[in-house]
């Protein structure tokens, strides 16, 4: 390792450039598994705080960003299974939002739920879904971007908040956390009664049912029960499943997940050149010190080796530099965008590792530099 990192002190220059390069690998490496990572969460977030055990969705939709519509009588066939204890439906729709004096309107998603029944897990939801059982009334996502007007600053100065969905005037009387998603920028709750009157959704139908069972019972076992007895126009998932079902649709059905992935293979490949670029450059302007070190009495071997421990240190040391700087941009990112980007040690560590085959492969090209170390050309 001494010899390894006196070879990379001797050109100072050579040796920032390279860490700079590996630095930029990662940090696309980094930034790239951060915005794939982000969508999938943010696509299962609002997921994540629905109480329920069972999901029931029409067959044919394929996301929460496409929900097809089916009828209520669905939902009622599984309330007679042994440990369902509640059936709760939910509507979903995507409206026009223009906030009160505002020229443009922007695409939101919409959640009509009864006032009287509970359907999130989240307690600030729970304790203000009773503000909805008045008409034209909604709970507003206050981490949905800042480009669908001041709401939030609105509604805490004291002023109320009125806004236009598919041109009709509703008003904010609440702020709650839903978080917003790759295929929305804004939601907001309101009863089941107004998103009918807000869309062209018929009050008879619904896009999301969800079944709550006792605490002593197999969810598997009512899941297989539920299948039975429903026709072939719904189907019946866990809660775990829907969130894997609305994860899978981005990751392979959606060209974004695969974007990302590009940009991850993009960082490696200049990863992989840079630092093949600048081992191959040393190895060619100490060829006549490593050809003395072999009639010294050094076996090829160990001088791969040293190679080998030249990619490792630049690893090493280019590394930090990408973490630090991924933290900083991710903490831009979330308050540029909402998105909920964090550093997680799976994708630190997951990064660190693809960094170590990069620089593994680059030494081995480089290493077909070495084999031209002639000791018989170093004294002639």
């Amino acid at each position: 390792m001494p010899i390894a990192w006196l070879l990379l002190i001797r050109q100072p220059i050579r040796m920032i450039t390279a860490l700079i390069g590996i630095a930029f690998a990662a940090t696309l490496i980094l930034m790239q598994l951060g915005f794939r990572d982000a969508l999938f969460q943010s696509s299962i977030s609002l997921i994540q705080k629905l109480d329920t055990d069972l999901v029931m969705l029409h067959s044919k939709s394929v996301s929460s960003t496409s929900l097809i519509s089916f009828d209520p009588s669905r939902l009622a066939m599984v309330e007679g299974i042994s440990g369902v204890v509640d059936t709760v439906p939910m509507r979903w729709d995507y409206v026009r939002w223009r906030y009160q004096n505002a020229e443009q309107s922007r695409l939101a998603v919409a959640i009509g739920v009864s006032p009287t029944q509970q359907t999130f897990n989240d307690l600030l939801i729970n304790s203000q879904q009773n503000k909805l059982i008045n008409d034209d009334t909604i709970l507003y996502d206050s981490l949905s971007r800042p480009e669908f007007g001041p709401v939030v600053k609105d509604f805490d100065s004291g002023i109320i908040p009125y806004a236009f969905v598919n041109s009709q005037r509703v008003q904010v009387v609440g702020l709650v956390s839903l978080g917003t998603s790759f295929g929305y920028d804004a939601a907001f709750i309101t009863s089941d009664t107004t998103l009918a009157n807000l869309t062209d959704l018929s009050i008879d139908e619904m896009e999301v049912g969800l079944i709550r069972l006792s605490s002593n019972v197999d969810s598997l076992s009512v899941l297989q029960a539920a299948r039975k007895i429903l026709p072939d126009d719904v189907i019946v998932m866990t809660k775990a499943d829907f969130a894997e079902f609305e994860r899978s649709y981005w990751d392979r059905s959606k060209p974004v997940g695969y974007v990302f992935m590009f940009g991850v293979v993009m960082g490696f490949l200049v990863g992989l050149i840079i630092v093949y670029q600048i081992l191959y450059s040393d190895v060619s302007s100490h060829i006549q010190e490593y050809a003395t070190m072999l009639a010294m009495g050094f076996r090829r071997g160990e001088l791969m080796l040293i190679v080998l421990r030249e990619s490792l240190l630049l690893t090493l040391l280019g590394y930090p530099i990408a973490y630090f700087f991924s933290l900083f941009l991710y903490s831009i990112v979330r308050e540029s965008t909402s998105i909920k980007i964090y550093m997680t040690s799976e994708r630190a560590i997951t990064t660190f590792l693809i960094l170590l085959v990069m620089a593994g492969i680059s030494a081995t090209f480089a290493l077909q530099r070495l084999r031209d170390a002639d000791p018989v050309e170093a004294f002639s």
